[in-house]
C-alpha cells in the first residue's frame, strides 16, 4: 500500500513538472485579417523560424499561432533564442500570428509546400514596439 502512495505522489509531481514546461501559448490571439502586415504570401518548406526585436535579438516566449480558415490549428511559444518549429503543420495555406507584449502583433499569410530549392526554409519575424511609426513584419 505504501508503494502505491509513493507512486501516486511521483505521478502527481511529474504532471506538474510537465505542465510547467508547456510551450503552448496561454492565450489565443484574435484572428484579424485586417491587421495583416504582410500582404504577400510567404512560401515555405516547413513552419519554422525566429522572432526578433529591432536589434536582431531573439524574443523568448513570444506566442506563435497558426490559423487555417480562421481556426486555430497550432500554437507554440518561442524558445530562449526566439526560435519556433512546428513540423506537424502539414502542407497548405495558413496565417501565422505572432504576439508578445509590448510589441505590435505580426500577421502574415504562408503556404507550406513540399521541399524545393526556390522556397524559403524559415520565417523571420521582426517585432517593433507598439506605438512606433512602423509595425512588426516578417521576411
Amino acid at each position: 500500500m505504501r508503494s502505491i502512495g509513493i507512486l501516486f505522489v511521483l505521478l502527481i509531481g511529474l504532471t506538474f513538472v510537465a505542465a510547467g514546461q508547456s510551450r503552448s501559448c496561454d492565450t489565443v490571439a484574435k484572428y484579424e485579417n485586417h491587421n495583416q502586415v504582410e500582404p504577400m504570401t510567404k512560401v515555405l518548406t516547413s513552419l519554422k523560424g525566429v522572432v526578433r526585436d529591432r536589434d536582431g535579438v531573439g524574443i523568448p516566449n513570444a506566442c506563435v499561432q497558426v490559423y487555417r480558415d480562421r481556426h486555430l490549428v497550432r500554437s507554440q511559444k518561442t524558445d530562449g533564442n526566439g526560435r519556433f518549429n512546428m513540423p506537424e503543420v502539414r502542407h497548405g495555406q495558413y496565417t501565422v500570428v505572432v504576439s508578445y507584449s509590448p510589441f505590435c502583433t505580426a500577421n502574415t499569410p504562408i503556404t507550406i509546400r513540399r521541399s524545393h530549392n526556390k522556397y524559403r526554409h524559415r520565417l523571420v519575424f521582426h517585432m517593433e514596439l507598439a506605438g512606433t511609426d512602423s509595425c512588426s513584419h516578417s521576411s
